[in-house]
C-alpha cells in the first residue's frame, strides 16, 4: 500500500505534465499556422473549426486502421483485412482532406489553401527539430553530472 501511493501520484504528475505538453504543442500549432498563413481575425475564427474538424477525421480514420501485431505474425487472411482497413483509412483521410478544402473556399483564399500543406510541413519539421534540441539539452545535463 505505502508503494501504491507514491506510484499513483507518480503517474498523475507524468499524465498531468503530457497533457500540458499537449496543449502546449496544440497552441504553438495554433500561432504558427495562423501566423504563417497570416490569418485574419476573421479568417482564424471560421478557419479553425474546419481544420479541427478534419484533424479530428484524419485520426479517427488512421486509428481505425491500426493494429498492434506486426505483418510478419500475420496470417494470409489477416494480412489481406489489414491491407483493406489500410487502404480504406487512407480513402477517408483523403475524402476528409478533400471535404475540409472544399469550405476552406468559402473562408480563404486559394494560395492560403495551397500553402497550409506547406506550413503543416514546416509545423512538424520545427516540432522535430524542438524535440531534438531538448534531447540535446538532456543529454549534456547528464554529461555534465557526471
Amino acid at each position: 500500500m505505502k508503494i501504491l501511493i507514491p506510484f499513483a501520484v507518480a503517474i498523475f504528475f507524468c499524465t498531468a505534465s503530457f497533457g500540458q505538453n499537449k496543449d502546449k504543442i496544440e497552441s504553438f500549432k495554433i500561432a504558427f499556422i495562423t501566423q504563417k498563413l497570416n490569418l485574419s481575425s476573421d479568417e482564424a475564427q471560421k478557419f479553425w473549426p474546419i481544420f479541427n474538424e478534419m484533424q479530428s477525421a484524419i485520426k479517427q480514420s488512421r486509428q481505425s486502421s491500426k493494429t498492434d501485431k506486426p505483418v510478419n505474425d500475420m496470417s494470409e487472411d489477416e494480412a489481406a483485412r489489414f491491407i483493406k482497413e489500410s487502404l480504406d483509412a487512407e480513402q477517408k483521410e483523403y475524402q476528409a482532406k478533400q471535404n475540409a478544402y472544399n469550405k476552406f473556399k468559402g473562408v480563404i483564399s486559394s494560395k492560403k489553401i495551397a500553402m497550409l500543406r506547406q506550413v503543416e510541413r514546416e509545423f512538424k519539421e520545427e516540432m522535430l527539430k524542438k524535440m531534438q534540441e531538448k534531447r540535446e539539452m538532456k543529454r549534456n545535463r547528464m554529461m555534465n553530472d557526471n
